[in-house]
């Protein structure tokens, strides 16, 4: 069955992979056994997983074309949580991507072109804690600069790539110290985070009027279905075979 989706992870105990797939299973692969089949296979008890991502050293999450989020104890072997996108109709769960810096925000694309948010501290939550609506179709992939998490970057298969920056929601709530600017000499260890970047994503009404979008890519025939970030540099890339890369300093 062919894998629609997978992640890696690199720790002390060596390289793995997990994947996901139409049969619903979720297979994971640990690199040192240098087997030709997984080390572990989870029947989720869901058809259609479209995405994967790990949680921390024990745990990964997954999504589906019915609008499920599940997620799994590799240790044990066994689902941990579950929760629905929506209750009222079925759309998908098409990528997820964990909050670089504040791992307890799981934020996935849709199918109908929203993003959602959950918050992970929350045990008992059955959907998402807050929902941003801009692209209308498909959002493939999710990615945040790779030097501030206050800068989301999204694409769609209308064509389009956005870009999320929540910046402006610092100034208000900050108590702490920011991220250095660019070029600037980084701390190693923790870095202190504003109120914001720690709850802002979960407060739309409060986003929607401080939020800067901008667009990257206008929409187009040819869908969008790929971003990535290094530095400043965020590249895009799709059906139009074209590869697109924008300087995003912060």
């Amino acid at each position: 069955m062919p894998y629609s989706d997978l992640a890696v992870r690199q720790s002390l105990e060596g390289a793995e992979v997990v994947t996901v797939g139409e049969d619903g299973l979720l297979k994971r692969f640990l690199l040192k056994e240098s087997k030709d089949h997984p080390s572990q296979t989870i029947e989720t008890g869901c058809d259609s997983l479209t995405c994967v991502a790990y949680l921390g050293q024990k745990e990964v999450a997954v999504g589906n074309l019915a609008g499920k989020l599940k997620i799994f104890d590799l240790n044990k072997g066994q689902e941990v949580r579950s929760c629905m996108l929506r209750q009222d109709d079925l759309v998908g769960i098409t990528c997820v991507l964990q909050h670089p810096s504040q791992p307890q925000l799981l934020f996935c694309g849709t199918e109908a072109g929203s993003i959602c948010v959950w918050d992970l501290r929350i045990a008992d939550q059955p959907h998402p804690s807050a929902f941003y609506n801009w692209h209308s179709v498909l959002i493939p992939e999710l990615r945040f600069h790779s030097l501030s998490t206050a800068h989301l970057i999204s694409v769609c298969y209308d064509g389009s790539a956005l870009w999320w920056n929540a910046s402006r929601l610092m100034s208000p709530f900050e108590s702490v110290g920011q991220l250095p600017a660019l070029g600037a000499n980084r701390p190693t260890g923790d870095i202190k985070r504003t109120q914001s970047d720690t709850s802002g994503w979960l407060m739309p009404d409060v986003m929607k009027d401080r939020m800067d979008i901008q667009r990257l890519v206008a929409p187009s025939l040819f869908c969008v279905n790929s971003v990535d970030t290094a530095g400043d540099l965020v590249a895009v890339g799709g059906d139009s075979e074209m590869l697109q890369i924008f300087s995003i300093p912060v």
